[in-house]
């Protein structure tokens, strides 16, 4: 995939995002890879299309003009019920456990980004840091983990636990807090 196809898709999302003032509406979008990129990539290449695609959305999202915080999650394949605390060694085994469900770009708006509305009450969860790097740069405002979870309603009916990847980019946080309204209880 080409240089030049990642940032006219990028590009053009984030125009999208731009005319439709979807961040302040809705405190975030996201877009599946197959979608942004018009097609769906061989599995054996998506991990690292995902990734080019992300690093192209951190060069691009100043254009915002609005703190973001980006991430890109990489779904993988559920090992059951239970939290399994089966982190990924490599790049080659997110590879090999990608799940059917694309790998996707997120933008979340700052301001929203600790609102309820956007965020599901997740009640089981495991987080670990990957012992490898998923990006070339190390940029210190990248963080890369990996997440097992079930929120309440698939905890308790015994639902598969969900796998994934997350690279977030904080790069774009520039906002003054206004502690009194966060700690204000309505």
């Amino acid at each position: 995939m080409k240089k030049m196809m990642f940032d006219s898709a990028i590009e053009n999302w984030i125009e999208a995002i731009m005319s439709h003032t979807i961040l302040i509406a809705e405190g975030h979008t996201h877009i599946h890879i197959d979608d942004l990129l018009g097609n769906m990539a061989p599995q054996q290449e998506m991990v690292t299309i995902s990734i080019q695609a992300f690093q192209k959305l951190i060069e691009h999202a100043a254009k915002l003009g609005t703190p973001v915080k980006l991430s890109l999650i990489i779904p993988m394949t559920s090992l059951g019920d239970k939290i399994s605390l089966s982190i990924p060694q490599s790049i080659q085994d997110v590879t090999l456990q990608l799940d059917f469900e694309p790998p996707s770009l997120w933008i979340i708006n700052w301001q929203t980004l600790f609102s309820p509305l956007i965020s599901s009450v997740v009640i089981e969860e495991y987080r670990a840091p990957l012992r490898f790097s998923m990006l070339e740069d190390n940029d210190e405002n990248i963080v890369a983990y990996y997440h097992e979870y079930r929120n309440k309603e698939e905890f308790y009916t015994n639902q598969e636990v969900k796998r994934r990847i997350y690279i977030d980019c904080f790069k774009y946080k520039t906002v003054s807090l206004d502690l009194e309204k966060l700690t204000k209880i309505s």
